[in-house]
């Protein structure tokens, strides 16, 4: 019988380094995937590990952030709404691990942002600012040094005062009123995330695009020229820098 035991010890001891491995084998090809830019093959990747581990939170966010990435580059608007929704699920299962993640946190506002660029129906979309805010004054209130925080921020400021006259009203009705948004403080958030992370590609395109509508094409200009030298991570920053390099061009 101890025989029996010490066997039947060893075979599950076994079964759970296989499974670590199998782990680490899919977490380093999503890596690697990532790093070729090949998202679907990378969120499959990490989709295989989280059957083996799956509350790991680092492999529920990558995916999160994969659906984001591959929804970007969607064209028709009822797929992109699919993936961003279905990013949000994998973000709220790691918010359900750890709500005090400053990344989940923090990826919750952004999925939330995206989605209330392409959201149509009103009680919807004053849902989604109101989450995208909710949440990115909870990852600024974990950590103010987070700098991608503070870019989804600008971005925040920027869409409320930028919105359609018809959705305001919506904002107006669904909200309580229109939240209190500024060019400066746009900027401000945009600034202080360049500050905080000078290498973060999409903060130079979201502030030049401010100073373009603030008519300042110099300082867009300056801004552009610094973002097209900049490495690139993803898809989605490919594609900035590639519209930054068009821009450029127009205005020289």
């Amino acid at each position: 019988m101890k025989k029996y035991c010490i066997l039947l010890l060893l075979f599950f001891a076994s079964i759970i380094i296989l499974h670590a491995q199998d782990y680490e084998t899919f977490i380093k090809q999503a890596a690697v995937q990532e790093q070729q830019m090949k998202e679907v093959d990378a969120l499959n990747s990490y989709k295989q590990a989280l059957i083996v581990k799956p509350n790991d939170i680092s492999a529920l966010l990558k995916c999160s952030q994969l659906y984001i990435i591959i929804g970007y580059k969607e064209k028709e608007i009822n797929n992109i709404h699919s993936y961003y929704d279905t990013a949000k699920t994998y973000i709220e299962q790691a918010l359900k691990i750890d709500s005090s993640n400053i990344e989940t946190n923090y990826l919750l506002a952004l999925v939330y942002h995206k989605l209330s660029e392409i959201e149509t129906e009103k009680k919807a979309l004053a849902n989604d600012i109101r989450n995208t805010k909710t949440y990115i004054d909870k990852t600024i209130q974990l950590n103010a040094n987070y700098a991608k925080a503070w870019y989804i921020l600008g971005c925040w400021y920027y869409n409320i005062i930028n919105l359609p006259s018809l959705k305001k009203t919506a904002i107006k009705l669904f909200y309580g009123g229109m939240p209190n948004a500024s060019l400066d403080k746009a900027i401000e958030g945009y600034e202080k995330c360049l500050v905080l992370d000078p290498l973060y590609l999409p903060n130079y395109v979201s502030l030049a695009k401010v100073y373009r509508n603030d008519n300042q094409l110099m300082k867009e200009a300056g801004l552009l020229k610094k973002a097209i030298k900049l490495p690139i991570h993803n898809s989605i920053e490919m594609d900035l820098k590639t519209k930054a390099k068009k821009r450029l061009e127009e205005l020289q």
